[in-house]
């Protein structure tokens, strides 16, 4: 019962609470009951020493785990020397192939260009492995990298050949009609 009869009485007053406002004395009083709590002061110097302490263990961890991470090749490039001259041989072969074979109308066939494209996506991963991998399948995967140039160039030499031999064919006609 007392219960609502306290909160009927703050219903029926509820505007003159908000616009009562203690005064000056009942908070100083107030004030004067809490435990008084003194700040602690720490010297500049021995925050300096904790913020250095901290930023040398940073440090610190930071090399270890770099010393303790894995070390990745950052490029295929670094992998070996010889590995960079076999790629760039290869891909010089195929690049003058792709030149000569643009010099005839087969250079325009679709599954000519989804074949090599094929093999290019092929040669992305195994580059991107090969990035990834343990040392001791490094070289499987450059002889499959090595495949797939070799493949590439065959595919080209064999196309190119037929175009040549179709033009050839084509040339020789018109020598006959000619005559």
């Amino acid at each position: 019962m007392e219960k609502d009869n306290l909160e009927q009485f703050i219903q029926e007053n509820r505007k003159q609470f908000d616009v009562a406002v203690p005064s000056s004395t009942v908070w100083s009083k107030i004030d004067a009951a809490l435990p008084k709590e003194e700040a602690k002061v720490i010297p500049f110097r021995r925050l300096v020493s904790m913020a250095a302490s901290v930023v040398v263990l940073l440090g610190m961890g930071v090399l270890i785990g770099l010393q303790l991470a894995p070390q990745a090749d950052s490029s295929i490039a670094e992998l070996a020397p010889e590995f960079q001259e076999i790629e760039q041989y290869y891909s010089n072969k195929v690049n003058y192939q792709l030149a000569q074979l643009a010099k005839y109308q087969a250079s325009n066939d679709p599954l000519i260009h989804q074949d090599l494209a094929e093999l290019d996506q092929w040669l992305e991963q195994l580059q991107h492995e090969l990035l990834e991998v343990p040392k001791g399948q490094k070289e499987e995967i450059i002889n499959a990298i090595i495949n797939n140039y070799k493949t590439k160039l065959n595919i080209l030499e064999r196309v190119l050949k037929h175009a040549q031999e179709h033009t050839t064919q084509e040339t020789n006609t018109d020598k006959n009609i000619s005559i």
